[in-house]
């Protein structure tokens, strides 16, 4: 039997939404309170799941079309906002094998990095909710940089930051922004099915591992 060779990745970019942590709880119950306010049906968490991935402004075009027509963009917006900040802890936990994950990276001095297309401020403050924080060297959100997922730009800017080969960095997520820019930008990407994303969608950019675990990762990093 063939043995399978592990790979020096000295950079891991990990999306944050459905791949470290499972959100969708706390997104499900913001736009739901929203939905009341504004006389909508009530929203699925399969419509939740679906919008989820490009960023703040598509999931409220997907979920909130109608009225955004009516009131603006902006002002739904701001609803969200700050109603998330009073829901982004509801029921959010990170996913399993998350935790031990980062640490054995961690030990294995591997560079962590959170490229994703949720805000910032969000990020951060879930990440120092569920524990996570301290494994990062670096989080990305969406507007940080002139350019967001699925452009490459990011994993561009990341390599000539950390002076580092394409080879040498692992794109970790679960939806297709995420496949598309390590595509783009010729990077490995690690596919965890367990995420948000549409599988099919996401098979199309031929992903270099296709994993239901994330500790799977560990069997293809290099000590």
């Amino acid at each position: 039997m063939k043995k399978k060779i592990k790979k020096d990745y000295k950079l891991i970019i990990f999306d944050f939404d459905g791949t470290l942590v499972d959100s969708i709880p706390s997104i499900h119950k913001t736009a739901n309170i929203m939905a009341k306010k504004y006389n909508m049906k009530p929203i699925t968490v399969k419509g939740v799941k679906n919008a989820v991935g490009a960023g703040l402004g598509k999931f409220l075009e997907d979920i909130f079309k109608d009225v955004i027509e009516k009131i603006g963009f902006e002002n739904i917006k701001r609803d969200y906002v700050q109603l998330y900040k009073k829901y982004f802890k509801y029921k959010i936990k990170t996913f399993p094998g998350v935790l031990k994950t980062l640490k054995i990276l961690k030990k294995k001095n591997k560079k962590m990095v959170i490229l994703s297309n949720k805000l910032y401020y969000f990020i951060k403050k879930s990440c120092q909710y569920v524990g996570i924080n301290k494994f990062f060297d670096k989080i990305i959100g969406r507007g940080d940089l002139k350019e967001d997922k699925p452009a490459p730009y990011p994993v561009n800017f990341l390599a000539k930051k950390y002076k580092l080969k394409k080879k040498e960095i692992l794109l970790v997520g679960d939806s297709q922004y995420d496949a598309e820019c390590a595509h783009r930008a010729g990077v490995d990407f690690f596919y965890l099915s367990y995420g948000y994303g549409d599988k099919n969608k996401i098979k199309k950019f031929k992903p270099t591992y296709i994993k239901t675990k994330i500790l799977d990762l560990l069997k293809v990093i290099e000590s």
